[in-house]
C-alpha cells in the first residue's frame, strides 16, 4: 500500500513538474506595469475593497477594459512615507489601443520576448 502511495504521488509529480504554461498576450492587447511612489498610485482615490477593485474603477472611468491583474511584491527595502519608492510592482493587460492613456500616468509597456 506504501509503495502504491508513493509510486502514484511521483506520478502526479512527474506529469505536473513538466507542464509548462506559455503566458501571451492576447491579440489587440498589451501588458504594461508600475511601481508606483508610495501614496501615489494614479487609482489610490478609487472606491473599492483592494487594490485590483480601485484599478480596475479607474479603468472604467477612463473606459478602459481589464483583461488581467496582478501584483507582486519587488522586496525592496522603502521607507513607508508618501513619496518613497513603492514596493509593488502591478501588471496589467489592457486593449492596445487605450496604452498611451496609461503610459502618460506611469505605466511601462512589458516588452514581449
Amino acid at each position: 500500500m506504501k509503495k502504491e502511495f508513493i509510486f502514484i504521488v511521483s506520478f502526479v509529480l512527474l506529469f505536473v513538474g513538466c507542464t509548462t504554461t506559455k503566458s501571451t498576450t492576447p491579440t489587440g492587447f498589451t501588458s504594461l506595469q508600475i511601481i508606483p511612489k508610495q501614496c501615489e498610485a494614479p487609482w489610490q482615490q478609487n472606491e473599492g475593497n483592494s487594490n485590483e477593485e480601485r484599478l480596475e474603477n479607474y479603468l472604467k472611468t477612463r473606459s478602459i477594459e481589464l483583461l488581467t491583474y496582478s501584483q507582486k511584491s519587488t522586496d525592496m527595502m522603502a521607507c513607508a512615507a508618501c513619496g518613497c519608492p513603492g514596493t509593488i510592482l502591478y501588471s496589467i493587460t489592457i486593449p492596445e489601443k487605450d496604452k498611451a492613456v496609461l503610459i502618460k500616468q506611469g505605466f511601462t509597456e512589458v516588452v514581449k520576448k
